[in-house]
């Protein structure tokens, strides 16, 4: 295809050609978002036309402002509430229609984060004249302030500090020196310090999502241990294998805190209950991720609760928008320490278990190694220099060149 599609030509190759992991989910998801872009591009009277813009415009007319026009959109727009969101266009819904609600802030942030990545996937095949900050610029000066907490497209390893993994690390052990150090501290209070530390190594030493790092078995830590620290782990969202290596520290936290427990739950972070009381029938809960109470694998939400906590411990602010203080800002330093350490991008991509070497270099590791480049151009500024050193020696004192 020469020159830019069509903006419908663009939406249509975005949705054969984007990688959505595998998901079905997300794939509906980004599908309902930009068959809606589409309808607010096509929509008479709206921006589409006070730009001069059609389906068939080329993609290059693109103005913009036309991501914070379509949030300023989706915001006075409201959907049926009978609709429940259904993939077919809104217009093809009879009427009358008994009553209207406006989208949620959480709808709003996916569908802003769908066409983000749909704009981005445009850009980098330069299809759009205009930068992201642009873009950005653009949506600032419009004067929407929504709070976007699940923005995919700023989730960049750049976000988080060099030492990040280092400092969570050596808050959640000095956590555990403090509750081992007082004389009042519980059995409860035990696990919990035992198990944040654990949490955080784990989480530095394999970059795993929340979700698999909550998945995790003594079964798959033996099988490692067998193996001199090798453990291949199934991510949930791609399906495919992350391969990981624990080191022996990380083998005696784990250790510290299954001690600690003394139980028979199979999963490697367990709910402690209310009171750390083992259960007297443990088998009941071992089956599934629902099940509450001692020894159940802990949720998602758990292991984000501890790692921001731990943050807490460690001086970050989560106001602080520079930093990402979430469990996949460990994810995020793993895979920014492996760049910075040269190892190629798609090892890089079999360490975190990404369908797509794509995403690894575009979410994880947008930045080059910064440390490599500075040696390469040293040697090329050395060799410049030798050079022209060279050639000043062949030069009379008059500054004519000898032949």
């Amino acid at each position: 295809m020469s020159g830019s599609p069509t903006i419908n030509e663009g939406i249509s190759i975005f949705l054969e050609k984007f990688d959505f992991h595998n998901s079905k989910n997300t794939q509906r998801a980004y599908t309902r978002a930009v068959r809606l872009f589409q309808t607010f591009l096509s929509e008479p009277g709206g921006v589409s036309s006070a730009n001069g813009l059609s389906a068939e415009s080329p993609l290059t007319d693109l103005p913009k402002t036309i991501l914070s026009d379509f949030l300023g959109w989706l915001h006075h727009r409201p959907y049926p509430a009978d609709y429940r969101e259904r993939s077919e266009n809104m217009e093809g819904i009879e009427s009358p229609l008994p009553s209207y609600k406006p989208y949620t802030t959480a709808t709003i942030n996916l569908y802003e984060t769908s066409v983000r990545h749909l704009l981005e996937f445009w850009r980098v095949r330069g299809w759009l004249s205009f930068s992201e900050s642009s873009q950005d610029e653009a949506k600032k000066a419009s004067g929407t302030n929504h709070q976007h907490k699940n923005r995919e497209i700023n989730h960049r390893a750049s976000a988080v500090p060099e030492d990040f993994g280092l400092v969570m690390f050596q808050a959640a052990t000095r956590l555990v020196t403090e509750v081992q150090a007082d004389a009042k501290a519980d059995h409860q209070a035990r696990l919990e310090a035992l198990r944040a530390r654990c949490l955080i190594h784990v989480l530095m030493a394999t970059g795993l999502r929340a979700s698999d790092a909550a998945r995790l078995t003594r079964q798959n830590i033996e099988k490692a241990r067998g193996l001199g620290g090798y453990m291949e782990v199934q991510m949930q969202k791609t399906k495919a294998p992350a391969y990981c290596y624990l080191f022996q520290p990380v083998f005696e936290s784990i250790d510290a805190y299954l001690a600690e427990r003394q139980d028979r739950s199979p999963w490697l972070f367990i709910q402690h209950g209310r009171s750390g009381k083992k259960r007297e029938k443990p088998a009941e809960f071992f089956a599934n991720n629902t099940s509450k109470g001692y020894g159940a694998p802990i949720s998602t939400t758990t292991v984000w609760r501890i790692v921001r906590s731990v943050a807490t411990a460690a001086g970050y602010k989560e106001s602080d928008g520079s930093l990402f203080i979430a469990p996949h800002g460990m994810r995020h330093w793993y895979a920014q320490s492996l760049r910075d350490a040269g190892v190629p991008i798609d090892d890089i991509q079999a360490a975190l278990g990404h369908a797509s070497a794509e995403t690894t270099k575009t979410v994880y590791a947008p930045v080059p190694n910064l440390d490599r480049l500075i040696r390469v151009q040293e040697q090329l500024q050395r060799l410049t220099s030798q050079n022209s050193d060279a050639k000043d020696a062949k030069k009379h004192p008059d500054g004519e060149i000898k032949h």
